[in-house]
């Protein structure tokens, strides 16, 4: 195993939150980064600069919150359904789908309401969380069900982990 190998698997060994808040901090600022090159710069007649404030937002979110978060919930899901079967994978898809997805939603929509400073922060995430919970449904279960029940294999050597991207 190359030493780049030995380090990701011992930080995540030994660190798991502050490597998963890597993780899905530099996947939430990737997506922005991205979402803000087509739209502002691919997709248009007159380019425009980016919006740092926005990506800084999704830093914040992706590092401080969503990282942290997701580990505590996979640890416990992992603890509580052991194994690869499709069974446990099924069920482990179901309750992260159902339960966990509505949560992370409005957890995600009110954080950044309030860090963009809105009067209301409860407005978008009442306008988007079903169509957002929709589409998240219809996308992550089927990426699953083609993919053969499972599409993200974390580090963990006796089971395996879903991710939500």
């Amino acid at each position: 195993m190359s030493s780049i190998l030995k380090f990701i698997k011992y930080a995540f060994t030994k660190y798991p939150i502050a490597s998963n808040s890597l993780v899905y901090g530099t996947l939430y600022v990737g997506a922005e980064f991205s979402q803000q090159t087509i739209s502002r710069k691919v997709l248009t007649k007159t380019p425009t600069s980016y919006d740092t404030p926005a990506i800084a937002r999704y830093a914040v979110y992706g590092t401080g919150i969503q990282g942290p978060f997701l580990t505590i919930w996979y640890r416990w899901l992992d603890k509580k359904f052991i194994g690869t079967s499709y069974k446990i994978v099924a069920q482990k898809l179901l309750l992260d789908q159902f339960l966990m997805t509505p949560q992370i939603l409005v957890i995600f929509y009110v954080a950044m309401s309030i860090m963009e400073k809105k009067k209301d922060i409860f407005e978008e995430c009442k306008q988007k969380i079903i169509p957002t919970f929709k589409s998240s449904w219809s996308f992550m279960l089927g990426l699953a069900h083609l993919h053969g029940s499972t599409f993200c294999a974390g580090l963990s050597d006796k089971n395996t982990r879903f991710c939500k991207l």
